[in-house]
């Protein structure tokens, strides 16, 4: 018996799986009891102190939440064995924000108080709070706010938010709008820290964004504080030539002796090479190198093309400006874009619209604006409306009208005054012998002599005491104007130019003045089958009143627009713009005319 009970009281062998029983809410449910402890002050075994401010806490929980605290309580600190520490370097506000997170997870910031904020966090290494400050300001970049938070960035080594700072100012400064004033005053302010890490991020190639652009902002950038910015130019050139492969950049020499010069000092000490910019076919841009006695052609307008001298063209302080015209739609509505053209960035920069949308008229400028002056409307009517545009503030504005609606006009500037002829008053109307003057002090228009031919689609220039007129289409707008004539101002007569012995065939289709001398482009119509009309270029002088043949003219660029303006670009730029045989003119044999009966 006893064997028996001895066998039955020896214990089975069961094998038995382990099991883990887990309650979802562990974490939170003693989260919410420590919350419970610190709000009625339970088992608090440490007070901290900032300024007037004091509160008890938990060493477990502060130190569980900052690397700081828990060196603090586990080290040889002094603080280590006392139960009451003073933290200098935060404010009362900063530390009810640190207490707030190591408690509750949560701050309560604005940026009133996210400097404090900030400086709280960072001195109590609290990581995770670090991360959600980042996370939120990245969040809020803005341009009223950049460079508080550039400076925030800065102090406490927030990378992720310098990360972001830099993406916001590579997209945000780099748009049209980056010449204008609201960008240079970011520029000014960017330190020598952060500008070189936007410059990184630059994208040389998008919107036709280029590295003559790039040195352009960068150039504005040193001028702000020359004598400490300087030296810093080496390496920001380093960073431009690492971006831009195999293409020819010129020495840093160069291009600070260039923007060290005023404008007047950039043409008189060789520092630029004179271009002349025409349009063919529609708005495609190319300029004549006259130095290389070669063409390029520039980058387009961005936009829709516009159609071939449907729109206004001048020069105002060494740069292009385009306005109006219309493009390919059937309609052919007026535009109301612009934009302008700066051979130091070789790029387009839209401008401020026009008020009214204008087409086949003249663009002009005269004491340091421009003057868009009649046209075609979008409703198809000659136009009386004169707008002005003020480059100082980006905009249009009304002056005062023509005395009669005007399209197909020509427009030149003398004496500070501006001088208007021939056109046409009605769409498809007769073509009219009229010039007028505008005098912007009395701000009047006056009628002058008329001319001795009617003429439209034609070229008006000034030199001198006199305003010459070539070329355009007279009666129906088909047949061509060979003649010339000038207009002497103190004598308010027109006198007549005989150009080649009164050769039909020979049509000047563009002009502009440039350092006294005037560059006539002329085609020669042969009316031969299977001969090609010949394009050439010559030079008056009006000194010795001889007209110069000087080259010919690409067949590849058709018959160029009316509108050729002198265009001075950089040394540094001509010379590392790319050239193509293709496109190279050959000199011709120079032979001179007189140009006066």
């Amino acid at each position: 018996m006893s064997e028996m009970m001895d066998e039955c009281d020896e214990p089975s062998v069961v094998s038995e799986k382990i099991l883990e029983l887990k309650t979802e809410d562990h974490g939170s449910h003693v989260l919410v009891h420590l919350q419970s402890f610190y709000d009625d002050g339970t088992m608090c075994d440490v007070t901290l102190r900032a300024g007037d401010y004091s509160v008890r806490a938990h060493k477990i929980v502060l130190a569980a939440n900052s690397d700081y605290f828990q060196a603090m309580f586990s080290g040889n600190w002094t603080e280590t064995g006392t139960s009451e520490i003073v933290l200098h370097g935060l404010t009362p506000s900063g530390l009810k924000s640190v207490i707030q997170f190591c408690y509750f997870g949560k701050l309560l910031v604005s940026f009133d108080n996210i400097s404090e904020i900030v400086s709280a966090v960072h001195h109590c290494q609290l990581v995770k709070a670090y991360e959600l400050i980042e996370e939120y300001l990245s969040e809020e970049v803005n341009i009223t706010n950049f460079f508080d938070l550039l400076k925030l960035a800065d102090d406490f080594s927030l990378d992720i938010l310098l990360a972001n700072l830099v993406t916001f100012a590579v997209e945000q400064f780099m748009p049209s709008e980056m010449f204008h004033g609201g960008f240079l005053t970011c520029l000014h302010r960017m330190d020598a820290t952060f500008f070189p890490l936007v410059i990184k991020e630059w994208k040389l190639a998008d919107s036709g964004f280029g590295f003559f652009a790039a040195i352009e902002l960068l150039m504005k950038w040193v001028q702000f504080d020359l004598e400490e910015r300087e030296k810093y130019l080496p390496k920001l050139f380093q960073i431009l030539r690492g971006k831009v492969g195999e293409v020819k950049i010129p020495e840093v020499r160069d291009v600070v002796n260039y923007f060290n010069l005023t404008l007047e000092e950039r043409n008189t000490k060789n520092e630029t090479n004179l271009g002349f910019v025409t349009f063919m076919y529609g708005d495609d841009p190319a300029v004549y190198n006259e130095e290389t006695n070669s063409w390029n052609v520039l980058a387009n307008i961005p936009g829709p093309e516009l159609q071939f001298d449907s729109f206004g063209v001048t020069v105002l302080e060494n740069c292009l400006y385009v306005c109006g015209g219309f493009t390919e739609d059937p309609c052919q509505v007026a535009e109301d874009r612009c934009h302008q053209y700066d051979p130091v960035l070789e790029r387009w920069l839209p401008i401020s619209r026009l008020q009214n949308g204008r087409k086949m008229f003249p663009l002009v400028a005269l004491q340091g604006q421009l003057y868009a002056l009649g046209g075609i409307d979008h409703h198809h009517f000659p136009m009386r409306g004169v707008e002005v545009y003020d480059p100082a503030d980006n905009t249009w504005a009304d002056s005062i009208s023509l005395p009669l609606p005007l399209a197909s006009h020509a427009a030149t500037v003398h004496g500070g005054k501006l001088y208007v002829s021939g056109g046409q008053s009605e769409y498809f109307g007769d073509v009219l012998a009229c010039l007028l003057c505008f005098d912007p002090v009395t701000k009047t228009w006056g009628y002058k002599k008329n001319m001795l031919s009617a003429r439209c689609n034609h070229m008006l220039v000034a030199h001198g005491d006199r305003l010459y007129q070539l070329g355009g289409e007279k009666s129906d707008c088909v047949v061509r104007v060979c003649s010339a004539e000038y207009y002497d101002i103190a004598s308010n007569m027109w006198t007549g130019l005989n150009i080649f012995q009164d050769d039909l065939n020979t049509y000047p289709y563009g002009v502009c003045v440039c350092n006294n001398l005037f560059y006539i482009w002329f085609e020669v119509m042969v009316h031969v089958p299977q001969r090609k009309d010949t394009l050439y270029v010559a030079q008056y002088d009006p000194e010795s009143r001889t007209i110069t043949k000087l080259y010919d003219q690409p067949s590849w660029m058709g018959v160029g627009a009316k509108h050729w303006c002198p265009l001075r670009f950089p040394k540094f730029v001509a010379e590392c713009m790319p050239r193509s045989s293709s496109v190279k003119c050959i000199q011709s044999e120079r032979v001179a005319f007189n140009m006066f009966d």
